[in-house]
């Protein structure tokens, strides 16, 4: 064996050594909700990535060790103390880092930092030169079998640690295969518009002004509203991401569809995926011809639930930004953060920059052979952790990012799960600032949609291409008692903006009557000039009717944090029936905010028909909004006529 070979065996030996510690002990601190589907990956990541590190040093080590004529033995051992040395200064600088937070929270006068820098540089130089020593020492005396035996088990070691990575690389990271150009339909491609559907996580309704906000949140988003139509009561068909995203891109409702059942009862991120053979809509434009590309944001929406069919491109920028702070703390994270510049964020500042150049791409392609396009994007900023910045991430189920806050919110809030419950109890003051925390949230995802905007004004492509507008829900806030999402069906988590603007769409419309979520992939393929599959839950909205149907019955289903429950909802009431057999009915005229539960006194004989468990026609004051006729026609919509 060669001198070079020696020494880089013995260079991934320490390599490895290191790489596991900081593995065990990131796994040990790591409280992402993914854990168990990735924990081979978390411990394999920091290991496998610095085995180019152990590539380089060995064979500069062997190189320089081999000009001065030393034996296998120096050059092992020059090998193991550049990795260490390496390693300590990598260490060294984000300890730096830590030492100077610290010491500007504990207001430590400016000369004091100084000493204090100093002494910390020369214990760190003198431990990091006594393991180098040590290290040298103990592979110099070890005999060159024993070094090429150990590298060769730990080159094994490594090499099947990639495994975790490349499945990673397969499931997640995947592009789906682009559609052949005789999958077109024989239509003129020139009378046929694009599309781009923009999605906004946990955005809730009365934060635009288009829904009578006056803080001014939302300019991009209130003008887009001015240049179309707005839908003044849009239900989601669920209150957390997974089951309503599947149901505005398929047409069905969560039942129908599939997503986001639990499959293990304890892992969050254990859900369902869609069903085989529920077709979305980004698989109905490829079939005509259209060009399809998502870029989306949410751990929820991984490739892995079913979201990216039909998409010719799909890239999930949450992916990687978690893989990346899965990883922070180690010294692999460390080194990637700093060639990288910074680490990889999930923000609607990232979705728009890689969003953007897709779009150039997909309109560019437009002017050259005409070819229409589909663009998802789906935005994370007012999800909780509020006030990242730049920061976000999903780790540890928190309400707040890793950036300590000042002021009265502080670190309390290390569980979002513990506030949900009511272990954490918040004074009006600090309710107030993590609202504001939302708001701002909310404002930063209204500029990075606004730029969105800007490139197809720039583009000239502001009047010839649809744009839909859409929140998979809302946030509650204390309205009920509660915070966050995921466990009620009230009208703050469920009442969601949703509007339209382009060729066909009036501008300046307000649709009056009820509309679900699931009626979105219909009204888009109508306004594109196609046909929508059959046996569909959601049905075209009527852009150009002002008028309120009062017949119209929409379904909500699916919830992460709480007793399964479903709830039917008309112009007037809502229903909502519990796992356990548990009924709530709310007149929402007389009582909007829902704090009024009438089931102990109201007959729901008809609501129990509408989930097809009681008897048919409503009745009661409470009922009087649905006639007969009227009942009829909503159990035909939902299928149990």
């Amino acid at each position: 064996m060669t001198d070079i070979a020696h020494g880089v065996l013995a260079a991934l030996t320490a390599t490895t050594i290191i790489g596991a510690a900081d593995a065990l002990r990131a796994l040990r601190r790591n409280t992402y909700v993914h854990l168990s589907r990735y924990v081979w990956l978390y411990l394999s990541v920091p290991i496998v990535a610095l085995a180019p590190v152990a590539l380089v040093f060995g064979t500069l080590s062997a190189a320089g060790t081999g000009a001065l004529g030393a034996s296998r033995g120096a050059t092992a051992a020059t090998a193991v103390v550049v990795c260490l040395v390496a390693a300590g200064c990598v260490e060294a600088a984000a300890f730096r880092r830590q030492l100077d937070a610290g010491l500007r929270a504990a207001r430590v006068p400016r000369h004091g930092e100084a000493w204090a820098r100093r002494a910390a540089t020369a214990v760190w130089v003198v431990l990091l030169a006594c393991a180098g020593v040590a290290g040298g020492q103990f592979v110099a005396r070890l005999p060159d079998v024993a070094v090429t035996t150990a590298g060769a088990v730990v080159a094994a070691v490594n090499f099947l640690l990639t495994l975790p990575a490349v499945a990673f690389l397969m499931s997640e990271l995947r592009r789906a295969p682009r559609r052949r150009e005789g999958a077109r339909h024989r239509r003129s491609r020139a009378v046929e518009p694009s599309l781009v559907l923009i999605s906004i996580d946990t955005l809730r309704a009365d934060r635009l002004g288009a829904y009578g906000a006056t803080t001014r949140l939302t300019p991009s988003l209130d003008a887009l509203a001015a240049r179309g139509t707005v839908c003044d009561t849009a239900i989601a068909t669920s209150s957390w991401t997974l089951p309503s995203v599947a149901s505005f891109l398929t047409g069905r409702y969560p039942s129908r569809h599939g997503a986001g059942e639990s499959v293990n009862g304890f892992d969050l991120m254990g859900r369902s995926p869609l069903r085989p053979g529920v077709r979305t809509l980004a698989e109905a434009f490829a079939d005509a011809g259209y060009g399809t590309c998502a870029v989306v944001s949410n751990p929820y929406l991984a490739l892995q639930y079913g979201l990216g069919r039909g998409f010719s491109s799909y890239e999930n920028v949450s992916i990687e930004s978690e893989a990346m702070v899965a990883i922070r703390g180690t010294l692999a994270g460390r080194t990637l953060e700093w060639m990288l510049g910074s680490r990889p964020v999930d923000t609607g500042t990232r979705v728009s920059d890689v969003g953007i150049r897709r779009l150039r791409r997909a309109a560019s392609v437009r002017r050259e052979d005409g070819q229409p396009f589909f663009l998802r994007l789906h935005y994370i900023d007012p999800h909780a952790p509020y006030g990242c910045a730049g920061d976000k991430s999903f780790r540890g189920d928190t309400l707040l990012s890793d950036i300590r806050h000042e002021g009265p919110l502080g670190q309390r809030f290390e569980a979002v799960a513990r506030l949900r419950a009511g272990e954490i109890r918040l004074n009006a003051t600090e309710k107030a600032d993590l609202v504001a925390l939302y708001d701002a949230g909310v404002a930063a995802v209204d500029a990075a949609v606004g730029r969105v905007f800007d490139e197809l004004t720039a583009l000239g492509l502001a009047d010839e291409v649809i744009v839909a507008l859409v929140s998979d829900h809302g946030e509650e806030f204390w309205e009920h008692g509660g915070v966050e999402h995921g466990h009620t069906f009230y009208d703050e988590l469920v009442h969601v903006p949703l509007m339209f603007a382009g060729p066909g769409v009036p501008r300046g419309g307000r649709v009056r009557s009820l509309v679900s979520l699931a009626d979105l992939p219909p009204t888009l393929l109508r306004l594109a000039g196609l046909s929508a599959p059959h046996g569909l839950d959601g049905v075209p909205i009527a852009l150009s009717d002002a008028s309120a149907e009062d017949d119209r019955v929409v379904r909500c289903e699916s919830l992460l944090f709480a007793e399964p429950k479903v709830a039917v909802r008309t112009r007037s009431l809502k229903y909502v029936l519990w796992q356990g057999g548990k009924e709530e009915l709310f007149d929402l005229d007389r009582d909007p905010c829902e704090l009024r539960d009438l089931a102990a006194t109201a007959d729901l004989g008809w609501a129990r028909g509408l989930l097809g468990d009681g008897p048919g026609p409503p009745q009661g004051s409470y009922a009087a909004a649905l006639d007969t006729a009227s009942l009829r026609v909503a159990m035909e919509r939902l299928g149990y006529a």
